[in-house]
């Protein structure tokens, strides 16, 4: 791709209070910081010598900010009162901006392996009372009827009869106690072997819910000797199947609409090695976090060299540094060639696929709407490969601008009661800011 120039600028709205240049990806806006030749001031005092204003540092009032490796729409203010009629749109949020971006899919893999061998001696002692009581009860009933003949010699013959009947009952009750006593003693020792394989698979979806996939699969071996021969065989697959929320950031849409709003309050990082980079609140080291709200709209899916990547549309909402990079890190879907927030391992792509597309300022006297051309077409950039379109970006930004300014404003309730009561400004405070404007480094 063509490198940064200080010939290589181009324009895209001029008037007579403004204009609005397509800045390069590989360009900062000044050099306040760094001693370099080829700058956006630069360039400007190059291609317009007639309009540098010597009352400023830099020559030109820059109406708003763009990161080193974004590109695309910037407003320069020529005048004094022009920068401070763009100042007050931008301090009452009236300014409408939208980028375009890649943003990456999430993929992490991690297998695991363990073998374990267990070995255990067991001894076991048990020892058994019982005691039994019986009682048994028995009752018996007899009769018997007897006669007898009696013969007298003496006298005279006479014969006697006797009758005799008895009855008999008899009861017996036994009672019997028994006892016992059992000792035994078992010794067994017990040989393991276990085989664990685990797979875990980490996937994030273009643009939805995350998924989080587990897969485990156990072997085990086991002998136990002495008491028994046995030996066991088993195999065990858990499969766990879980939605995740990234990080602490609230995330409202529908996956089916392929929108989502971004509510994420961000602040300056205090970690060591990360004090140039933000952070969402509820990170370690995160200082002083102010709500940050960000729309995302899928356009395109595709890949980018090869690896899956999704096409959106992001309209900051509010203005925090690094805004869409952080958010759209926090949610698992880092922009593409990011290497600040990808801490290095994304260092492969030319550069940050960021592009400020839209910038709309609605002046009194003169409105101001420019978009900047898209540069990741496959005919500018042939390692980009659309896929499946969802949506033009002609569409979604037709409806962005067809949003009544009252709703606008309404979106931006949610915002702290901080962030919507202002002190009075003093006289010093506007000079100041009429000079130099309100920071909006969103990107």
């Amino acid at each position: 791709m063509e490198a940064a120039s200080l010939e290589c600028l181009e324009l895209l709205y001029r008037s007579a209070d403004y204009l609005v240049v397509n800045k390069h990806w590989d360009i900062r806006i000044d050099g306040k910081f760094w001693a370099e030749e080829r700058t956006v001031q630069k360039q400007l005092q190059h291609h317009f010598p007639q309009l540098v204003d010597p009352a400023t540092y830099y020559g030109f009032r820059f109406c708003h900010q763009l990161d080193f490796s974004t590109s695309g729409a910037l407003c320069v203010a020529l005048s004094k009162a022009a920068a401070g009629r763009a100042y007050h749109c931008f301090k009452n949020r009236l300014v409408i901006k939208a980028y375009l971006a890649l943003v990456l899919w999430s993929l992490s893999l991690s297998l695991s392996l363990s073998l374990s061998l267990f070995l255990s001696l067991c001894l076991s002692l048990s020892f058994t009372i019982s005691l039994s009581l019986s009682l048994s009860l028995s009752l018996s009933l007899s009769l018997s009827l007897s006669v007898s003949v009696f013969l007298s010699l003496f006298h005279r013959l006479s014969i006697s009869v006797f009758l005799c009947l008895s009855f008999t009952v008899s009861l017996s009750i036994s009672v019997s106690l028994s006892l016992s006593l059992s000792l035994s003693l078992s010794l067994s020792l017990s040989l393991s072997l276990s085989l664990s394989l685990s797979l875990s698979l980490f996937v994030s979806l273009p643009l939805s819910t995350s998924l989080s996939f587990s897969v485990s699969v156990s072997l085990s071996f086991s002998l136990i000797l002495f008491s028994e021969y046995l030996v066991l065989f088993s195999i065990i697959i858990l499969v766990d199947c879980s939605s995740c929320e990234p990080c602490r950031v609230q995330v409202r849409g529908s996956v089916v609409d392929e929108k989502m709003t971004i509510d994420c309050a961000i602040g300056k990082s205090s970690t060591e090695g990360k004090t140039h980079m933000m952070c969402v609140e509820g990170t370690d080291g995160c200082e002083n976090p102010k709500p940050s709200l960000t729309e995302l709209t899928v356009l395109e899916f595709g890949a980018y060299d090869g690896d899956p990547v999704t096409k959106v549309l992001l309209q900051p909402r509010t203005g925090r540094t690094h805004q869409l990079r952080v958010h759209c890190t926090s949610i698992g879907h880092p922009i593409v060639g990011d290497y600040t927030y990808s801490l290095g391992s994304d260092s492969s792509p030319y550069r940050m696929m960021l592009h400020a597309y839209l910038l709309r300022i609605p002046l009194e006297d003169e409105p101001l709407e420019v978009t900047a051309p898209d540069p990741f077409l496959p005919c500018v950039d042939p390692k980009w490969t659309p896929q499946r379109r969802v949506r033009t970006v002609e569409s979604v930004v037709e409806d962005i601008l067809s949003r009544p300014l009252a709703k606008e404003t309404e979106s931006l309730e949610e915002c702290s009661h901080e962030e919507r009561i202002r002190p009075e400004e003093t006289e010093e405070t506007k000079v100041q800011c009429q000079h130099w404007l309100s920071e909006w480094p969103v990107d």
